[in-house]
């Protein structure tokens, strides 16, 4: 039996290798994304079951799906998400989609995929392989996984031969960094634990890593992400100039402070840092920067108005919760587009509700998608009715854009490259004229 399991979290990928492997006689097959996945697919073929996350940067589990039933292949399919089956129309068609695994309930959810798959496997025209139990006393989960451990969830064991296991961890007892580092410098890729700890283990690891994530009463020294790390890897990569960080350093952390301290957006907060290498996440960051960049180049430059572009930097995609919607708004499916279409107009109303929240930010956030000749949205303004700070954070949006756009095809950035793939006649209305001398000014690089 060979399994496709494809989320882009590393550790949950390594939970459901490790539950499927627990329960049955299998071959694993791990993809990060969508479209991983079906390069897999497309060269690997003979599956017998796929288990998808959903929500991931680069093609989500609407994309894999739409692939299997537009190419004919029917492999039974399972979402590990904490996304509703009803939430995307594609799961409604085929016959091959056979069920949603709730994070974190993972175990009883592997469980209740097997079963599935077991009653269903005859009425599919594939020659789909069976389910055989595993028997071994002992079972092993890649060493990985320790990292997401403080403390041993139940005993621990070192496999020394078919027959022989020695204990490593007592349950209960603390995980130090220096004994993952001691296992992987001798090659030790798998630990074990005993058959009958399995559905412990298990859901202990999914709650923990899921609450790390979205416990707001936790020590946010104590999360796995490091959001300061992750912003500073951002503009090191993106390799803005030492004047722009400078400029905006101080706002964008009164802006993190805030954000993290209120409890309105704490779940935004961490599912934004989580995917640090998604493009909502990046775009976010580089915003900041060059928002606060601009604004210094500017009549209309103050602390005040730099953390509060900076709040709209971090908070205009507040309504998205799909990391597959960016703000490109390309290649998406109808549920995805109508998401994307009222987003802008959604996080205002939201935030709206936040008294810790200017309403100057509200203002930018809800028109961050208007455009000077009136073709923008939702409200269609023209260049001489959008406001100073918001003219400002549309062109730097746009600037972003064109950065990380160039960033993905893997070219040199350069200012005169960034400006080359922005309509610049498009922004000679209004303030958006000060603003483009404020670019012409500004040392990007």
């Amino acid at each position: 039996m060979r399994v496709l399991i494809v989320d882009d979290e590393s550790d949950i990928r390594d939970i459901l290798e490790f539950t499927i492997e627990s329960e049955v006689d299998c071959e694993c097959i791990s993809a990060s994304s969508g479209n991983e996945a079906i390069e897999k697919i497309r060269t690997e073929k003979n599956f017998d079951l796929i288990l998808s996350d959903y929500n991931m940067p680069e093609g989500n589990g609407g994309t894999l799906y739409k692939y299997l039933l537009d190419n004919g292949m029917q492999v039974p399919f399972a979402l590990c998400s904490s996304l509703r089956p009803d939430e995307d129309p594609i799961f409604s068609k085929g016959n091959f989609f056979i069920g949603n695994i709730i994070k974190p309930n993972i175990y009883d959810g592997v469980l209740s995929i097997l079963q599935k798959y077991e009653e269903i496997k005859d009425t599919f025209t594939t020659n789909l392989h069976s389910v055989k139990r595993s028997p071994s006393e002992y079972v092993g989960f890649n060493l990985a996984l320790l990292k997401a451990m403080d403390t041993a969830f139940c005993d621990i064991y070192l496999k020394l031969s078919e027959q022989k296991y020695l204990k490593v961890f007592n349950k209960k007892t603390e995980v130090a960094k220096e004994d993952i580092e001691k296992y992987q410098n001798k090659g030790i890729e798998k630990l074990y634990i005993e058959r009958e700890s399995i559905e412990l283990f298990v859901s202990d690891i999914a709650n923990h890593i899921q609450t790390i994530f979205l416990d707001e009463n936790l020590p946010e020294e104590q999360k796995t992400i490091n959001v300061f790390d992750i912003v500073q890897n951002t503009i090191v990569s993106l390799g803005l100039s030492k004047s722009v960080i400078k400029v905006a350093a101080k706002s964008v952390e009164q802006t993190l402070d805030l954000m993290g301290s209120l409890e309105d957006l704490t779940s935004f907060y961490n599912r934004l840092f989580q995917h640090s290498d998604s493009f909502l996440t990046k775009h976010s960051i580089a915003l900041s920067y060059v928002s606060a960049g601009l604004l210094s180049k500017t009549k209309w430059d103050s602390h005040e108005s730099r953390v509060k572009i900076s709040l709209a930097s971090f908070l205009h995609d507040f309504s998205i919760d799909n990391m597959r919607i960016d703000e490109r708004g390309v290649d998406l499916n109808p549920f995805e587009e109508k998401a994307f279409d009222s987003h802008a107009h959604d996080a205002a109303e939201v935030l709206s509700e936040v008294p810790e929240i200017p309403e100057d930010v509200n203002s930018i956030i809800r028109d961050h998608h208007e455009l000077p000749d009136g073709t923008g949205f939702p409200r269609g303004l023209t260049g001489t009715n959008i406001k100073p700070l918001v003219s400002v954070f549309i062109l730097s949006h746009e600037v972003v854009c064109s950065m990380l756009t160039l960033a993905e095809r893997n070219q040199e950035l350069t200012k005169d490259k960034v400006i080359s793939l922005i309509d610049v006649n498009l922004y000679k209305e209004g303030h958006f004229k000060k603003c483009l001398e404020a670019l012409d000014k500004l040392e990007l690089f």
